[in-house]
């Protein structure tokens, strides 16, 4: 079976033009397949992404969907838990998180890929204080097929993220 590598949904929701030219970006990045999340599209058909247009822009670019989060309905009751949870048993309270795939193993579905530090909320991966290099590696290593980019991609940012995207790809294999 092929590793999969996939972008999030939520963190497109800020590329200007919209998310038919946020895919079109995506795929100039070498990967075809979007996390789904509810909450990044309103099923208000008023707001100024509707499910309708996410499904014309899925079919006009030929993207694909990926799940790599809890299903939706525990995903919107769980949520704040989960925040709260990270914030306090974070990698701040000494939590390796690869340690953590390890010990889970076979539990594992799918690793949202990002780094962040103390100072700044996100950082290029591998050069922040999460490990993600170390969490990708054992992720491969106990059977994660699927890889999410978690990381908000606007058009100033694009040749950042595509050196993310190939730094994850080298260790996805």
């Amino acid at each position: 079976m092929t590793n999969i590598l996939g972008y999030q949904l939520y963190t497109l929701q800020k590329f200007e033009g919209g998310m038919e030219a946020a895919f079109e970006a995506v795929k100039g990045l070498g990967i075809d397949h979007i996390e789904a999340w509810c909450g990044a599209v309103p099923d208000d058909p008023n707001a100024s992404t509707s499910l309708d247009d996410m499904r014309q822009a899925l079919s006009n670019t030929g993207m694909q969907l990926t799940c790599g989060h809890l299903t939706v309905d525990e995903f919107d009751n769980r949520y704040e838990a989960w925040r709260d949870l990270l914030k306090d048993f974070g990698p701040e309270r000494g939590i390796v998180l690869a340690d953590w795939i390890k010990k889970y193993e076979g539990r594992v579905c799918s690793l949202h890929v990002n780094d962040a530090n103390a100072e700044v909320a996100s950082t290029r991966l591998g050069e922040g204080s999460c490990g993600a290099e170390e969490a990708i590696r054992a992720a491969v290593d106990t059977g994660v097929d699927t890889f999410i980019i978690e990381t908000m991609l606007t058009r100033d940012n694009v040749d950042d993220i595509k050196r993310d995207v190939e730094f994850t790809r080298k260790l996805i294999g």
